[in-house]
């Protein structure tokens, strides 16, 4: 929200920059030294790599994963940071997991099991609670108190 205000219209260079770290971050677990995880076993050849950029197929996924759900949609929300507050955003950027495993529920039939609904409540609560706003809640216990200690004297 502090980069949009700061700089309202760069949202291109702001989702690149998202962008650019998704990249690195998927690129180092690729090429990752630990030999004992499996994506460091199935690293394919260079020419498993170049029949795979001649399907049609394969490149209608990289494209739709790429430029759509990943690109376009980091694109979006920051453009949408310039109109909401951060109290909006935090709850939203929050809540994403919920809608991701509600969706794939519901869906693609995937099964949640009781962990998914103890991360829920972890994830609702902590809405819950960054949304109360203890200042106004202390101040008023103060109020409460000075009222009893009056009434007492």
């Amino acid at each position: 929200e502090a980069a949009m205000e700061k700089y309202p219209t760069e949202a291109g260079r702001l989702a690149a920059g998202q962008l650019l770290m998704v990249f690195l971050v998927s690129f180092s677990y690729l090429i990752c030294p630990d030999s004992s995880t499996d994506a460091c076993n199935v690293i394919p050849s260079m020419s498993e790599v170049m029949i795979w950029l001649h399907d049609p197929y394969i490149l209608g996924m990289l494209f739709w994963t790429g430029v759509i759900t990943t690109a376009f949609t980091i694109w979006m929300e920051t453009l949408a940071l310039k109109t909401l507050s951060a109290a909006e955003t935090t709850l939203i950027f929050s809540t994403e997991p919920l809608f991701g495993a509600a969706f794939a529920s519901v869906v693609a039939h995937e099964c949640l099991g009781p962990e998914a609904f103890v991360g829920a409540a972890c994830i609702i609560g902590g809405c819950l609670v960054s949304g109360i706003d203890l200042s106004k809640q202390l101040n008023g216990l103060s109020a409460l108190k000075l009222g009893k200690e009056a009434v007492s004297k």
